[in-house]
């Protein structure tokens, strides 16, 4: 597992990535950052071109931090944000998994998987989402229009259908993560592919 988190200062950015961090037990050379005011951030690497290119593998999850709405991904609207993951070398994920507010609401996935073939699965949510720690467990809750059943389904140990809180897109890569989710399967409802760690 990858990550990359965008503008680190911003708490919010910062703590969720900590939260990810500590449930993939993702090392500090697997963790990056792009910010426009810091230069250095103690146990990530600042972005550059191609800086991910020898840790993003067709075999990767890719997990994204930052601001989002329905149009914008990291503050970022899709051809910018996929010029930066082609520039970093982060443009052939297995999975990319964007935790940004909102990004699963429109077609921004869609246009994604469009701009970056290589990436064999995108997922986004749908609405506001928070990152927290249930259990010892990092959680992605998220929340539509003032629904806030997610958050109470966590809090008992379940959560809503992904139907209700993300979008998955498949890309034209060739892996399919294989784990206990049914998530990602191709448009004939099997599994099969490589292990997306």
């Amino acid at each position: 597992v990858v990550i990359l988190c965008f503008d680190p200062e911003d708490a919010v950015c910062f703590n969720s990535a900590m939260l990810w961090r500590r449930r993939y037990s993702i090392p500090d050379t697997h963790a990056f950052f792009f910010s426009e005011s810091l230069r250095v951030l103690a146990g990530y690497q600042p972005v550059a071109p191609g800086c991910m290119s020898a840790v993003v593998t067709p075999l990767t999850k890719l997990i994204i931090i930052g601001h989002g709405n329905s149009r914008l991904a990291a503050s970022m609207p899709v051809q910018r944000f996929a010029r930066h993951m082609i520039n970093y070398g982060a443009h052939q994920a297995g999975l990319m998994s964007i935790k940004c507010c909102q990004v699963g609401a429109g077609q921004f996935l869609n246009e994604l998987s469009v701009l970056l073939p290589l990436v064999s699965w995108f997922v986004a949510p749908q609405g506001a989402t928070t990152t927290k720690s249930i259990g010892g467990v990092t959680h992605d809750i998220v929340t539509t229009a003032g629904d806030f059943r997610d958050e109470r389904l966590h809090d008992a140990g379940r959560k809503l259908s992904d139907k209700e809180r993300v979008t998955i897109v498949q890309g034209k890569g060739g892996s399919y993560p294989l784990f206990k989710s049914k998530r990602y399967r191709d448009n004939k409802g099997k599994k099969e592919g490589c292990v997306i760690s």
